[in-house]
This record gives C-alpha cells, structure tokens and sequence, in this order.
C-alpha cells in the first residue's frame, strides 16, 4: 500500500469513527455529512503535528546533543591531597596555605565535618576543594574533573565547606581598637594618615616627572 492509500485509509477510518460517536450537528450546520467532514480535517491536523514532534523519549539536552552514546565512562574519584602534598609550592600556590598550615587548618575545623553527606571524599580533600574554590575561582566542573566527583557534588561541598570555615575562622580575626588604629598614623611617611592596607596587590604604574608626589611613586602601586 502506498502512501496516498494509507492516507485515505487513516481518513475513512476516521470518518468512520466520527459517524459512530460524534454528538448530533449544531443548527448552523447543513447536515451531518459537513459536521463529521470538518471534524475529520481537525483530527487528520493534529495527526500531522503529533507525527511532526520529537518521540516522547526524545532527550533535547545540550548533553544528548553532544553526545550520541550518554554512558561514558564514570569519574574515578582522585586523592589531589596526596598528590600535591610532595610539591609545597604548586600547593601554597592552588590553596594559598602551606602544607603545614593547611593541617593546622584542617585540625581545627575537623569537629564540625563529622555529619557530611559526602564521606567518600576524604575531609582533607574536602577542605582543598574549598580553598582552592576560594583561591583560584575555578568552575565547578573543573573542580570535578580535578578530584573526579560529580558537578553537583562540588558544589556541596563548597556550600557546606565555607560557611564551616566562616564560622570557626570568624573569631581568629581580631580587629585593632580606635587607639591600636591611631598608633599607626605615621607608620607610612608616604601616606602619613594611612592606618593600614587589605588586600593590596602590586602594580606597575607611571611615575609622574612634572608632579610634587614623584618622590613618594615607586612605580609600583
């Protein structure tokens, strides 16, 4: 049967249908005939838009279209602790504490990352996600890569992790009082009424040759 048979046979199959269950035509319509011929133009349109759509398992995601076979291989959860315990500096560089600092760390927030929802990755690693989170600003899928766990895995811990951190830290801080702040007038003869400084990074700058502050640049600020 070909295609203009099918066709006709699915249209008679649906007038058919019509005649048999359809309710009595309206007073507007001539007769029954006009009635069942409409509503089977109606049912044959939204046949064709249903047979237009995607399948009903159809998966339109930016990682199905990607990718044709979605079982790839499974991370395999890395121990990045151990790794770069042995090189100091590439750690003091990714988390911004040393080794033995970090452990200090570590020591001190150890009680309150008893009841974790991820106990299959090691609190020490837990702890160096954070701070190199905190650290470098990497993406969480970096992240998961980097110690092979999943995305949303990363971002609980980070959730979980920083506010351990804000809580236990908050009180090491301890902030000079109004006088502590006044002795300190003087200590930069560049910038007699700085106090201090948070967070300053150096960077090269133009020396004024004409100004009276050329004496105070160093070409760094």
């Amino acid at each position: 049967m070909n295609r203009q048979n099918q066709t006709f046979a699915l249209l008679m199959m649906m007038y058919m249908h019509l005649k048999i269950h359809a309710l009595p035509p309206p007073s507007f319509f001539e007769d029954e005939q006009h009635l069942m011929f409409l509503l089977m133009i109606s049912m044959y349109q939204t046949y064709l838009r249903k047979i237009r759509r995607p399948l009903p398992f159809h998966d339109d995601r930016m990682r199905s279209r990607i990718l044709e076979d979605q079982n790839q291989d499974q991370l395999v959860l890395v121990d990045v602790y151990s790794t770069l315990v042995s090189r100091p500096y590439d750690f003091l560089r990714l988390s911004g504490e040393t080794v033995q600092s970090f452990q200090d760390l570590q020591d001190l927030i150890a009680p309150r990352m008893v009841n974790f929802q991820h106990r299959a990755v090691e609190p020490r690693n837990r702890l160096l996600i954070t701070l190199i989170w905190l650290r470098q600003y990497p993406t969480y899928p970096m992240l998961s890569l980097m110690f092979g766990i999943g995305t949303s895995t990363v971002g609980d811990i980070v959730n979980n992790m920083w506010l351990i951190l804000w809580e236990v830290c908050v009180p090491l801080v301890e902030w000079p009082d109004i006088n502590s702040w006044r002795q300190r007038i003087g200590e930069w003869p560049e910038m007699t009424r700085v106090v201090g400084s948070i967070d300053g990074t150096s960077h090269e700058i133009l020396i004024p040759s004409n100004e009276p502050q050329e004496e105070f640049y160093s070409g760094e600020t």
